[in-house]
């Protein structure tokens, strides 16, 4: 009679440990690729992300990446420099002083180079726009497919790079 639950248990475990134990593409993208950045940085943790919420699900802003899938708004991915390789960019922390700086991951011969965007701030998102969706009359032709919003939340203004 015991044995006839296992199955089911063992379904439903996996259902709900499974998502504890899994990392994001993102967190997995930024250990493997930004070992000397992370000696210096740190992703948002504990009280960085009260302003935000706390994790995929209770996010109080979900912006989309690359895909359009929603993502934290600390981070997000697209195809910046137009190789054809994914890339990546984070609002992570000074580890001596807690200021957040926008930086980007650019794909460069089969490896990463990061760039420092610049200082962001606790109430700062990153998101992935195209520039298809911004009206302007600039020649479309020589920028990238994807580009990097930064931005204040709940207040005008946006940062393009």
């Amino acid at each position: 009679m015991k044995t006839k639950y296992l199955p089911g248990i063992l379904f439903l475990l996996l259902i709900f440990i499974k998502p504890a134990f899994a990392k994001s593409e993102y967190v997995k993208f930024i250990h493997q690729h930004g070992k000397e950045i992370l000696k210096e940085y740190r992703i948002p943790e504990g009280g960085d992300l009260s302003y935000w919420g706390t994790d995929k699900n209770t996010y109080f802003y979900k912006y989309p990446d690359a895909f359009g899938n929603a993502k934290a708004p600390y981070w997000t991915n697209g195809y910046f420099n137009e190789d054809g390789t994914l890339d990546y960019a984070y609002i992570l922390f000074k580890r001596d002083n807690s200021q957040p700086f926008l930086i980007c991951f650019l794909s460069a011969n089969s490896s990463y180079k990061n760039y420092i965007i610049g200082e962001s701030g606790k109430s700062m998102c990153a998101a992935t726009d195209t520039f298809e969706t911004i009206k302007d009359s600039v020649n479309l032709s020589k920028y990238p497919k994807h580009i990097i919003q930064h931005f204040a939340l709940e207040r005008h203004g946006i940062i393009i790079y």
